[in-house]
């Protein structure tokens, strides 16, 4: 069953930003619709609709991960009657470390 949030098409989430390590945030020049997905390789990041089809591409310095541990802030505002869901998901390269 699909409530407001997810079937409202005015919902957007603006002015995103990510902060590592309560460092000086990352602004993102984007507007995230229903659906849509912000993706990190590393180098760049990208905003696909829901196909996987190229929106936008955002050329920033992309801040990086200390070694161990590692606080991650995302933030932003949403817009729209219903709010929304956001589903982040980080997955980073190198050696592995066992969390506890």
């Amino acid at each position: 069953m699909m409530n407001d949030k997810d079937s409202d098409p005015n919902i957007s989430f603006d002015e995103l930003s990510i902060s590592i390590n309560q460092r000086d945030p990352l602004l993102l020049p984007v507007s995230l619709k229903q659906k849509q997905i912000l993706y990190c390789d590393g180098k760049t990041i990208k905003l696909y609709n829901s196909q996987w089809q190229l929106l936008q591409t955002i050329d920033k310095p992309l801040p990086l991960l200390a070694k161990g541990m590692n606080e991650l802030k995302f933030d932003g505002k949403y817009s729209g009657e219903n709010g929304g869901k956001i589903k982040i998901e980080v997955r980073t390269k190198g050696i592995p470390e066992t969390l506890k």
